[in-house]
């Protein structure tokens, strides 16, 4: 008697031993739950031998569920689910009312904060206390409402809705659970979208007792043949037909038919064509005429699969292989296509960003004190690094409107020997202050005044990161003490970067040291101001270097470092010396701030696990008052891998802007990555976001801006290199990666590789801060055909910040 039922149940039975305990993926979308209610209303009741058969009635609703997505079934649960979600997240709204942030210019209400602003201007009013820390405005005008432009959750909400979150997430709280008519527990669907199942243990020896996991006797199979449940009744007595010694295991349904045996010598067979012994309904054991034990994967059909599921006549239905590819009548199923089953869901998701969100605030809000600030008759600005940080083939040196205050030692920013020399000759011969303006240099030094024959690799000085930084720092400084840019404090521009040296080379002692151009040209700033009568200190200090660390590979270097922790120790020891010596000169009482150009684009080295860039970052969020402003690598540069003219301008605009922020007393970290975690084939990137949201934008490679296929991102595990199968913004701080396959072993995350990436990234915030240096275009200077963009002249430069470059490593969530 053929049975459909127990057709069915045949068919989904997999290769290997059923451990009953085994967690079942679910996409928690209403087609494929419902879909996955009516399989496990015919596939659970056979796992619990001892539970009656599922209902009519459960059927017939499980057969409605999957006939339709938007079943009510399926829908209630979604809104129980929905329903709980938003009670959770009210009780964690009133349990916050001690988390406001409350700061300086913190107003209790709107009008009260719009009366004591200007137009334009925004500011922050008292939240209530409870989910909401504060909200900001800015003000219209005097009579109207203001703009309602961010709004900042507290603090003690985001902690509660973690928790919550925690809560469901958690094991010991399942979401629904399946029961028999009897209210034993056939399946559950835990609170991370699993299916948990309990097993019936088929146990060896003597009468082959069936156990349940508790250990109840469900059956036995007695040394006559006997089949015998736990009523006593017995099915009948089974002379074992077929070759060989009676099995150890025998599974059946839930109506006693038999579908899977394992004999003792660990064979296992299904049931397939049935026949009929005695009247009774049993397995044809055989396996296409073989069993599993005997079979040989053959050559010609691929890889051997990790895992094979047939159905009960021995045709194979899916296979996984060890790349992570699905094998299926169909096809392939791999990359894209192959829909992970595990994730990451919405309330975690908005709960981890709420949790960046605030993050960002704080580091924003926080007041930084215990820094030098620009309180000297002259305020030193200082840059130090190799040919990205001097202007290196960034020809012509660009126009800019001259702001009184701002001042040079000799004619230039450089020294005389610029390439080489141990201290800083001024650039004319006299150790005199001039007014700051760009020039154009050749490798001695001396200042170029026709430049027409310059071609775009020809070796000379010109635009640097130092001028547009301090015109901004000089304007800005002024503006906040609401007096004329050309008032307010004055700086001094120094410029000591060495062309095609690395860290050691540039490090107090080396030989030639270098080092002592930067003690030189900060003693003759000194002297200067000491013969005025005036005071001088050192308040910032520019770093850009590393190319030569990352191209040791290739032998050059001079034998630098690669290793990352060696790196960063060398440089935060270079910061630190330049710090005492220059304290020790000018006598000023705090330290000055370093901001750092991460190095990257086209000398990003993979072989290193891009060990320059990481070490600058984790130096930035370690190091006090050491600050990563940038990377390089969204900004043109020529076919050497210089910058262009507008390149480099374009870097040192970015250097300002991160210099005037921290300068009136806000902390500052880049747009970097603060943690990944996986579940199943989800990779969920949390990014620190200094002006959310996210979004995806164009880098320049080389001197084209260019759409990354994989946006930045890539992934390296005991494997090998992969990128991921999608890449989406799932929030203002997140983006949500795909895998393409299981990771082996430990999974890692590169942000801006080169294999894959070209060295650069996709991936901004939204800062429409306007810089005050424009996009410039000058015939017969040298410059390039390319180099005059449309779009760009005569603009200011787009200053969102860029995600930065590195290595991070993903932990299971």
């Amino acid at each position: 008697m053929a049975d459909t039922g127990t057709t069915r149940l045949s068919q989904k039975q997999r290769v290997g031993a059923l451990s009953g305990r085994e967690l079942l993926p679910l996409v928690l979308d209403s087609k494929t739950y419902a879909g996955t209610a009516h399989d496990l209303a015919e596939y659970v009741a056979p796992l619990a031998g001892q539970a009656a058969p599922v209902t009519q009635e459960a059927r017939a609703a499980a057969d409605a569920a999957a006939a339709s997505a938007d079943s009510a079934t399926t829908s209630n649960m979604q809104a129980t689910s929905a329903a709980e979600s938003a009670a959770s997240s009210a009780l964690v709204a009133k349990a916050a009312s001690d988390a406001a942030i409350i700061q300086p210019g913190l107003y209790v209400d709107e009008p009260t904060g719009r009366a004591a602003v200007a137009d334009g201007q925004a500011f922050k009013v008292q939240g209530d206390g409870f989910s909401v820390a504060a909200y900001e405005y800015r003000r219209v005008n005097a009579n109207s409402v203001s703009t309602l432009v961010a709004t900042y959750p507290a603090a003690g909400a985001v902690a509660d809705l973690q928790a919550a979150v925690n809560r469901r997430t958690a094991r010991e709280f399942p979401d629904w659970v399946f029961r028999d008519e009897d209210g034993y527990v056939l399946a559950a669907i835990e609170g991370e979208g699993r299916i948990s199942m309990p097993a019936a243990t088929f146990a060896s020896g003597a009468g082959h007792v069936f156990t349940n996991l508790d250990g109840d006797e469900i059956a036995r199979l007695d040394t006559r043949g006997v089949l015998v449940l736990r009523n006593g009744d017995s099915i009948s007595s089974i002379a074992w037909p077929y070759t060989g010694e009676p099995p150890s295991q025998i599974e059946m349904d839930e109506e006693g038919f038999i579908v899977s045996i394992r004999r003792t010598n660990g064979e296992y067979e299904t049931a397939g064509v049935e026949t009929y012994v005695n009247g009774i309904a049993s397995p044809s054991i055989a396996l296409k005429d073989r069993t599993l034990r005997d079979m040989v994967w053959p050559a010609s059909f691929g890889p051997e699969p990790v895992e094979v599921v047939m159905d009960g006549e021995g045709f194979i239905l899916r296979m996984s292989t060890a790349d992570g590819a699905i094998v299926m009548p169909g096809g392939v199923v791999s990359g894209s296509d192959a829909e992970p089953n595990d994730g990451f869901a919405a309330a975690e998701i908005d709960a981890r960003n709420t949790a960046n969100l605030v993050y960002a605030q704080n580091l924003k809000s926080a007041v930084t004190t215990d820094f030098q600030r620009p309180v000297f008759d002259l305020n030193i600005i200082l840059t130090y690094g190799q040919s990205l940080s001097n202007g290196f083939r960034a020809f012509p040196a660009l126009p800019f409107n001259p702001i009184a205050g701002l001042f040079m030692l000799g004619n230039s920013i450089r020294p005389v020997g610029v390439t080489s020399g141990t201290t800083f000759e001024p650039v004319g011969g006299a150790s005199v202050l001039k007014p700051l303006a760009g020039t154009t240099q050749d490798g001695a030094g001396n200042i170029l005044t026709d430049i027409s024959w310059l071609q775009p690799n020809d070796f000379a000085m010109g635009e640097s990161l130092s001028e547009a930084q301090a015109v901004f720092i000089k304007a800005m400084t002024a503006r906040q003490m609401n007096v004329a840019d050309d008032k307010g404090p004055q700086f001094v521009v120094l410029n000591c970067g060495v062309d095609g040296k690395s860290v050691e080379d540039l490090s107090k002692g080396a030989n030639p040291n270098l080092y002592n151009r930067i003690i030189d040209a900060v003693t003759r700033v000194q002297a200067i101001a000491t013969a005025a009568g005036k005071t001088c200190g050192v308040v910032m200090f520019n770093f850009n270097q590393g190319e030569w660390n990352y191209s040791a590979v290739n032998n050059f270097g001079n034998g630098a470092t690669q290793d990352k922790d060696q790196y960063k120790a060398l440089l935060s020891k270079l910061i630190s010396d330049v710090r005492a010596d220059v304290m020790a000169i000018t006598h000023q009482p705090l330290p000055f701030i370093a901001l750092l150009g991460q190095t990257g684009a086209n000398y990003t080295v993979d072989a290193t696990n891009l060990s320059i860039g990481t070490a600058q970052l984790e130096l930035s969020l370690e190091g006090e008052y050491i600050r990563l402003a940038t990377p390089e690598y969204p900004f043109p540069v020529k076919s050497d891998s210089h910058f262009e003219a507008n390149g480099a301008r374009w870097f040192g605009c970015m250097f300002g802007k991160v210099a005037v922020r921290m300068l009136r007393g806000e902390d500052w970290q880049p747009l970097y990555v603060r943690q990944a975690s996986r579940r199943g084939r989800q990779v969920l990137v949390d990014l620190n976001v200094p002006e959310p949201p996210i979004k995806f934008d164009l880098p320049f490679v080389m001197d084209t801006r260019t759409d990354l296929p994989n946006k930045g991102f890539s992934f390296v595990d005991n494997a090998g290199v992969f990128v991921p199968a999608s890449i989406t913004i799932v929030s203002d701080t997140q983006i949500l990666l795909t895998l393409p396959r299981n990771p082996v072993g430990t999974l890692r995350l590169r942000v801006a590789d080169n294999a894959n990436n070209h060295g650069r990234a996709s991936v901004t915030d939204s800062d429409r801060m306007k810089t005050m240096s424009r996009y410039a275009y000058i015939l017969n200077e040298g410059m390039g055909d390319w180099e005059n963009r449309a779009d760009y002249l005569d603009k200011p430069y787009p200053a969102p910040n860029w995600i930065v470059a590195g290595q991070f490593t993903v932990a299971q969530a």
